[in-house]
């Protein structure tokens, strides 16, 4: 399922364990298991000789690296904190690394219509040059993955390590299970959408019968990689008229923006209470709270207009008095 990683350290075992828990409550813990290998290379190049994670090993692997931003350092630290628990938890002794403010967060592009339509497009018609079956394979994932993302406002990590048995194809429901904040919840497929997972399906299980994963990766008892899946949407992207054009970088999250944006425009335009949509928007994508729902209406340009439109409220605010000169 996994790449079989060789650790070395003392805390081998440990890792290994640890890592086997997590999965044996539902977690998949491949990016968790790449970082704690990291971990246990770092352990043996400072020749650490017992297990014991000190306050001084904590500190030194805490260090923002050059090639990392803020966020990336902070995940690092947050998966050795869940670690030193685990071992704390088994009575051996480990600092607990405190964690760290994130990078304040930034505003994404919310790729328009247009632009997704143009985009998807392009993946609809992309072939590869190269023939081997497993190029010509792994292209038939884009069109529907990038899909996912957009239609349904899936996190790529969601549609990534979708497994089959959590994807009903007869009635188009998906069950996300331990998503980010721990958090578990239904997601539904519209009628079209599910129509091209099913030919989808049918053609990769011809090809995989009995696979695991809704998309299996170039080693395909494993996913397809978050990082394959992004470098494929940045040569996407170049190719579309708008990559020349548009100031910010986009990535695949930008197509979960994307969908929550269009789906609050629509209702506005359809006349529909913002405020009774909300909460169930805020569920379907598996927000912590509606606040972080509303982040997205704040951010908005496209959507100033329909808002003025349709704001009721503004319409018994007093209008301010202009000083006569």
């Amino acid at each position: 399922m996994n790449k079989d990683y060789v650790n070395s350290s003392p805390f081998a075992s440990y890792i290994h364990d640890f890592i086997a828990t997590k999965r044996s409550e539902g977690f998949i813990y491949l990016a968790e298991e790449r970082t704690l290998a990291d971990f246990d290379a770092l352990c043996c190049s400072q020749r650490i000789a017992e297990v014991q994670i000190t306050q001084e090993l904590a500190e030194l692997w805490s260090i923002q690296r050059a090639t990392e931003n803020l966020n990336s350092r902070n995940s690092r630290v947050v998966c050795l904190r869940q670690f030193a628990l685990y071992l704390s938890i088994l009575g051996d002794v480990a600092y607990i690394p405190r964690t760290y403010a994130s990078e304040e967060k930034p505003i994404p592009h919310i790729p328009s219509e247009k632009e997704i339509s143009e985009f998807l497009t392009i993946v609809d018609t992309y072939s590869p040059e190269n023939n081997d079956p497993r190029f010509q394979r792994i292209k038939l994932i884009y069109p529907i993955l990038f899909r996912l993302l957009y239609c349904c406002g899936l996190r790529l990590s969601e549609a990534c390590y979708l497994r089959c048995r959590h994807f009903n194809l007869s009635t188009g429901e998906i069950t996300i299970l331990h998503s980010k904040g721990d958090k578990d919840r239904l997601v539904y497929v519209s009628s079209d959408l599910l129509e091209l997972c099913n030919k989808y399906n049918s053609t990769i299980e011809q090809r995989i019968p009995h696979r695991e994963w809704f998309f299996p990766g170039w080693d395909v008892s494993a996913p397809i990689r978050k990082t394959s899946v992004d470098k494929k949407f940045q040569q996407f992207w170049h190719c579309t008229a708008f990559s020349t054009v548009v100031e910010k970088h986009p990535t695949p999250q930008c197509f979960r923006h994307a969908f929550c944006c269009h789906r609050i425009r629509k209702w506005l335009e359809e006349g529909l209470s913002f405020e009774v949509m909300m909460p169930y928007l805020s569920k379907y994508m598996g927000h912590a709270s509606i606040e972080e729902t509303h982040y997205y209406y704040h951010h908005i340009e496209s959507i100033f207009p329909t808002i003025a439109e349709h704001d009721t409220q503004s319409q018994t605010i007093i209008p301010e008095v202009i000083p006569y000169v």
